[in-house]
């Protein structure tokens, strides 16, 4: 039976590739719905060769330009928040892809599962300041959540049929990113045209900032506790320049078992809009004999002070992630925006969760108040302070 998908986020990198793969799948899946923040022009190109029942804009502004850019008059154009939360919850949707920025993706997350839909999600600030609610309800509406990020997307894999108890260690790999022979001296004059390009993968803007400062990594090892209940000392991470080894599984015979694949992002989405069946898809595939030699480092001192600072964050409580969360976005923006400098990422992070104090973060409000204070105590730094910089 043909699965209705919809995606949230089509006009973004990952929404992409999901559209190619649904427009290529015809028989296997529908785009039943989609939503998009800005880029309309594109939204009505992806409209014209899906042609869902339903999107959902960010405004009437946006409305009116796709109405004028499409003809079709059983389409449904729905605007706003709102708009996007009742979306989700339509009886014709069966699974809900979301791939919306930042927390952004957190309400209509929520909704999809109140909702009961499956849900593929590649979102991982929403888990990250949210998990903690998450992950109950998730069980409590006994939903299928299925990870797109290629290395959570691989321990999904490799967990499946094993005992949690035979479990002594989840690896996250890391490739490195594009500095990571690179002293802290020759990172001084880095901007952002120097970094966008990342070595094996196609990335947005601001997921390339941050492989190259290491705070997606730490991001990740948050969004593996929750996703998969494992204690932060259960969660390694190695780093692994060729990213083919996507993640990995240590159990408690010292056995491995790892997921491999070449680095491509439709793989693990079309893994996650068929669980738990797999379907052929022409791309290439992973030659070992053409790959030859894979490597495996220990991190390097940036990455350790990233991994540390998250970890530590963990531990003080889900507000003090939050406050993470929300000052590595606005430090990442104001970086874009060549205001800061690359080495001032992490500095501005540091300082932000110095000066927050523990508070309740219970309910989609609370994350909401914690996450805007965050990005005021970022903001008046900036103004008032020439240089953080290491």
């Amino acid at each position: 039976m043909r699965k209705n998908i919809a995606i949230l986020g089509s006009t973004g990198v990952i929404g992409q590739k999901t559209v190619e793969i649904i427009a290529q799948n015809p028989g296997l899946f529908r785009g039943i719905a989609l939503s998009c923040h800005s880029k309309i022009n594109l939204l009505s190109q992806q409209i014209k060769l899906l042609h869902p029942k339903i999107v959902c804009v960010t405004n009437e502004i946006q409305r009116k330009k796709l109405v004028n850019l499409i003809d079709d008059k059983d389409l449904e154009i729905i605007v706003g928040d709102d708009g996007l939360k009742n979306m989700v919850k339509k009886d014709f949707i069966d699974m809900v892809l979301i791939a919306i920025g930042e927390i952004n993706g957190l309400a209509p997350l929520i909704s999809a599962i109140i909702a009961n839909k499956d849900i593929a999600f590649i979102n991982k600030e929403a888990m990250v300041v949210a998990g903690h609610l998450i992950m109950p309800l998730m069980k409590q509406k006994k939903i299928t959540l299925i990870p797109i990020d290629s290395e959570h997307n691989a321990i999904f894999q490799c967990l499946l049929g094993e005992s949690k108890d035979n479990v002594r260690k989840l690896i996250l790999t890391c490739s490195g990113g594009p500095f990571k022979r690179r002293s802290t001296q020759k990172l001084k004059g880095i901007w952002s045209d120097q970094l966008l390009q990342h070595p094996t993968w196609e990335l947005g803007k601001k997921i390339a900032v941050d492989c190259a400062s290491y705070m997606n990594k730490g991001l990740e090892v948050i969004e593996a506790h929750y996703l998969f209940d494992f204690p932060m000392q259960a969660i390694d991470v190695v780093v692994h320049p060729e990213s083919i080894v996507h993640s990995l599984v240590e159990f408690i015979d010292g056995t491995l078992k790892a997921q491999l694949s070449n680095p491509d992002m439709r793989l693990p989405i079309l893994y996650a809009l068929t669980y738990p069946d797999r379907a052929s898809l022409s791309l290439e595939k992973c030659d070992l004999q053409k790959m030859g030699s894979l490597h495996f480092e220990p991190m390097n001192d940036r990455l350790k002070q990233v991994i540390h600072l998250c970890k530590n964050a963990f531990e003080q409580g889900p507000s003090y992630v939050i406050a993470l969360n929300s000052a590595n976005n606005y430090a990442v923006k104001t970086f874009l925006a060549k205001k800061i400098s690359f080495l001032e990422i992490v500095p501005l992070v540091e300082y932000a969760l110095e000066l927050h104090t523990a508070t309740s973060a219970n309910n989609l409000e609370e994350i909401m108040e914690i996450d805007h204070q965050a990005r005021e105590i970022c903001n008046e730094h900036t103004l008032h302070k020439k240089s953080y910089a290491i």
